[in-house]
This record gives structure tokens, sequence and C-alpha cells, in this order.
């Protein structure tokens, strides 16, 4: 299975090269970016926000994290991101909304579309081997290259009913809270964001039922 490199491309959107919508803030406020891919026609929108706001784009920090709800070809995926020109990987991700219960979102729950490239080399056969054993040889490489890049990726997210849960309470909340709990991360791991008009304003953008 082809490992899009779409995680590259949202980084460096979400770095300031988006068009986005509210820009001129300083401090969080919740902006729309829309990064279309050039060689598949993908289209990826996600509703965030940085630290500061350009006219190009958002910016954000190093060792920062900061949540997310987005589409992907009308796909919904929710989540924590990191920040900065370099963004670290995520790891396992826990995030609560008021005082409902805690979401954990762990690496393999994050689609293929939101992980970074990798070096693909092909499986090579086993010779002498039957066509069964050289599938099974080659499945078990490509879930290896998957497990590696979800390791990897500066985006931890879930889809499916628990996004549009997690989404649901969002909108109908006033504050999330975020950490990273993985293993060997910044020391600054937790923060929180308001829930404001401008952040219903971009998920509704987004045109999903929820």
């Amino acid at each position: 299975m082809r490992l899009i490199a779409c995680a590259g491309l949202l980084a460096l959107a979400l770095a300031g090269c988006a068009t986005t919508e509210g820009v001129g803030f300083s401090g969080p406020q919740w902006v729309v970016t829309q990064q279309r891919d050039a060689f598949n026609d993908s289209v990826t929108k996600m509703v965030t926000f940085g630290d500061y706001s350009t006219s190009s784009g958002i910016i954000t920090r190093n060792f920062r994290y900061y949540p997310f709800v987005g589409t992907y070809n009308g796909e919904l995926f929710v989540g924590l991101r990191s920040g900065g020109k370099q963004p670290i990987p995520t790891g396992t991700v826990q995030i609560r909304v008021d005082d409902q219960p805690a979401w954990t979102i762990t690496p393999s729950d994050t689609p293929l579309y939101l992980l970074p490239p990798t070096n693909q080399a092909a499986a090579a056969a086993v010779p002498g081997a039957s066509p069964e054993l050289n599938a099974q040889v080659k499945a078990l490489t490509e879930q290896s290259l998957q497990q590696v890049a979800r390791s990897m990726s500066p985006f931890t997210a879930v889809t499916g009913d628990k996004a549009k849960q997690l989404v649901g309470q969002m909108l109908s909340g006033k504050r999330i809270i975020f950490r990273v709990v993985g293993v060997n991360q910044s020391a600054s791991t937790a923060g929180q964001a308001e829930i404001d008009q401008s952040f219903i304003n971009g998920v509704q953008s987004l045109g999903l039922n929820i």
C-alpha cells in the first residue's frame, strides 16, 4: 500500500504556506487551512490554530502541540500535531473536552494520508518460495514500513465514529485540554484551547454532518 506524502506538505503549510481565514491574530484563534496535493489532487482541509498568523499562513513553535479537526477528500479526522519548522513525532496523545472522559489516540489510529513519506524498497522474493509465502513477506514488509511511518508522524489522529463523537463534544464544549503521553517527549507536552465561534465556524466550513 502506497503511503501518501501528505504529512510533510501539511507541516509546511501549517508553518506558513497555507491559505487561511482569520489572519492577523496573535495567540490561539482557530483558522481554516487547505492543501491540494499536486500529484493526486487530494484535498486536505484543517481547522487548527498557531501562535501567530501572517498573510501567508499560521506560525507554530517547536516542541508545542496543537489540536486540529480536518478532512481528507471529505473523510473526517481529529487529533493533535506538533509545531515548528521541524515537527517532531507526537506519539500517543490524550484529548479531553470540558468534564467529558478523556480520549486516547494512538499512532495506530492515524490514517495513512497523515503519515510522512517512507523509502519503500520492494521486498525481495524468497528463492524457491511459493507465491503465497512471498505475498506474506510483502505484506509484512509493508506493515513494518507503516509502523515506522506512524511512529515518526508529527500528526496523531483518529477517523470514523470515534472522530465524530469527539468533534461533537468539541462543538458543544467550551475548552479542550490535551497532552502527549508518549515516552521521551518534551517536558512541555500539555496545553489547552478555548472553543469559540472561530472554531465552530471553521468546522462548519468543512461541510461535515455531525
